[in-house]
């Protein structure tokens, strides 16, 4: 009876290891998706690339920051990486595309809105993201006594674009984004 008892107790944590050793990770620890890199900006105004600033209630959900000390408007942009896949690092070029503003202008989609002109604002050329993360921001920094003195009363606008990924594709639609600024509503 004793070796009976003593039989079913190894039999029973045998099965319990191979229950728990069978089991499936969980969905939520799968990888998944096509893993793509955008500009997440590009997605805030929903059916088009428009990214509107200023926007947001107060400082800690501003889409810029107004340095004084350095007499800058920075403006919060970014690169992601989709899909739920193992964070390697990445890099992304940074450039402008003035033609898109220019044809959005001359197309009165843009109304009362002009390009920025390049000796006005800083932007990276490359933007570099670790490994463990799958996601970085930069600025778009604008000298804002020129922003001021020069474009009140007025929106500015710059397409901004990320190329020549060094891992993952880019996302074909929302690797670019159109920073529109009304001028007055900074308040500078």
């Amino acid at each position: 009876m004793k070796a009976l008892k003593n039989i079913s107790s190894l039999l029973l944590i045998f099965l319990t290891t191979v229950l728990l050793l069978s089991c499936e990770k969980n969905d939520k620890d799968l990888e998944y998706g096509d893993p793509k890199i955008l500009i997440p900006q590009s997605l805030t105004s929903g059916s088009n690339l428009n990214y509107f600033v200023p926007k947001g209630l107060d400082s800690a959900s501003r889409n810029y920051i107004i340095d004084v000390k350095n007499n800058q408007v920075n403006i919060l942009l970014g690169v992601y990486r989709s899909g739920k896949v193992k964070d390697e690092a990445y890099s992304v070029n940074i450039s402008t595309r003035p033609d898109t503003v220019t044809t959005l202008i001359a197309n009165n989609i843009l109304t009362n809105t002009v390009l920025l002109p390049e000796g006005l604002y800083k932007l990276p050329s490359s933007v570099a993201v670790p490994d463990g993360k799958n996601a970085a921001s930069f600025y778009l920094s604008i000298n804002s006594t020129l922003l001021k003195a020069n474009y009140s009363g007025k929106r500015v606008a710059l397409a901004v674009a990320a190329s020549n990924a060094s891992r993952y594709s880019l996302n074909a639609v929302n690797n670019k984004v159109i920073v529109i600024i009304d001028v007055n509503a900074l308040k500078l």
